[in-house]
């Protein structure tokens, strides 16, 4: 809304315009009712600086959702709260105001409903743990834990309570872990930790292990402020799309999900486990080609033959494709046929480095 007096603006770091001036002008000097609207798909929220604006913002939404879009509200899950005294629901999440100082803050928890949710599939992965036909199902199941465990770690950190949240529902699956796995579950391993839980969870006293493999503790998780995102960053520009692709890794979950369910036949756990580390670390890309490998037919190559039980650690493996691994393991053969075999594959320069390092790697 518009004002005579031009007012002076700032423009934060991420971008976005603050004109403190003109809105306070606004709310002096007009009738205008201030609000902010907060929405994630068809869930939102309007916060309002007083109740008699909220009862107002309330009728006029339930109004125009009526008349234009033929939508009846909930009268159930739709109402005022105040955020000082009440908490009130929204993405999983409880949300509440308390004074910090001069200032008031959000103090929020994960949900009742999303903390029984949680509890009840823990469970279930739980129980889907305990009799497994082979290694390779043992694996892949645990894997699927992990997996669910990260998900709720990474949504849910960044309520400020998680921690008091989770405690209760760790301590009832860290009870049901040790009735239904019992001697399969240990607290130490000879095998190496997967670097995924070893950076997350590997100071945790609560890390335990079934078959030798890591289980993700549910209970070690730490708040985790949001990040003051750029406003460039979004969905609905050609740059701002173009800025979250290069930030976020473009792997397929299906892949993924393909490399985890056909392990390599004969290999071992740990060398299976790397696999995907290195799919996920190299984007579902060749390391020396760069081109995007075909996950029925990416080779592990071992880049020095060490002893058995160092040959399948991460730093020793990397996923090329099958013409990349027949280069580096060609010897006695004539410079020019080598030459002419990268330029077969189009190598540039970087690549071609790369592929002289393996090469020299291996003969070392």
């Amino acid at each position: 809304m518009k004002t005579r007096k031009e007012f002076a603006k700032y423009i934060c770091p991420n971008g976005t315009v603050t004109d403190n001036g003109r809105i306070a002008s606004l709310r002096k000097f007009s009738n205008l009712k201030e609000c902010y609207i907060v929405r994630y798909a068809d869930d939102f929220k309007v916060f309002c600086r007083s109740y008699e604006d909220a009862r107002r913002m309330f009728i006029a939404i339930r109004k125009w959702l009526k008349d234009r879009l033929d939508l009846s509200i909930s009268e159930e899950k739709s109402k005022i709260v105040n955020l000082r005294k009440n908490y009130s629901e929204f993405l999983g999440f409880w949300l509440k105001v308390r004074k910090k100082g001069k200032k008031r803050v959000v103090t929020s928890h994960i949900s009742q409903k999303a903390k029984e949710r949680i509890k009840v599939e823990v469970k279930e992965l739980v129980k889907d743990l305990q009799n497994p036909k082979d290694m390779e199902e043992s694996y892949r199941k645990i894997c699927r834990y992990n997996a669910y465990i990260l998900g709720v770690h990474n949504y849910y950190r960044y309520a400020t309570n998680i921690q008091e949240d989770l405690d209760p529902i760790a301590f009832n699956i860290r009870k049901n872990l040790e009735i239904r796995l019992r001697t399969r579950l240990t607290k130490s391993t000879k095998r190496m930790v997967p670097r995924y839980i070893a950076v997350r969870y590997g100071d945790s006293k609560q890390l335990r292990f079934v078959d030798g493999l890591p289980v993700a503790p549910l209970g070690y998780v730490q708040h985790k402020s949001p990040m003051y995102k750029p406003k460039a960053v979004n969905s609905y520009t050609k740059e701002g799309r173009a800025l979250i692709h290069r930030k976020i890794q473009t792997v397929s979950a299906d892949k993924i999900e393909y490399l985890m369910q056909h392990p390599i036949p004969g290999a071992t756990i740990e060398m299976n486990d790397n696999r995907l580390s290195l799919y996920v670390a190299q984007q579902g890309k060749c390391f020396v080609s760069g081109v995007e490998l075909n996950v029925k037919n990416c080779v592990l190559h071992r880049k020095k033959n060490l002893p058995a039980g160092m040959r399948d650690k991460y730093q020793n493996l990397v996923l090329v494709t099958p013409q990349v691994e027949n280069l580096i393991s060609l010897e006695g053969a004539e410079p020019e046929t080598y030459r002419k075999a990268v330029e077969k594959l189009k190598l540039d320069n970087k690549a071609v480095e790369k592929l002289n390092r393996l090469r020299r790697i291996q003969k070392s």
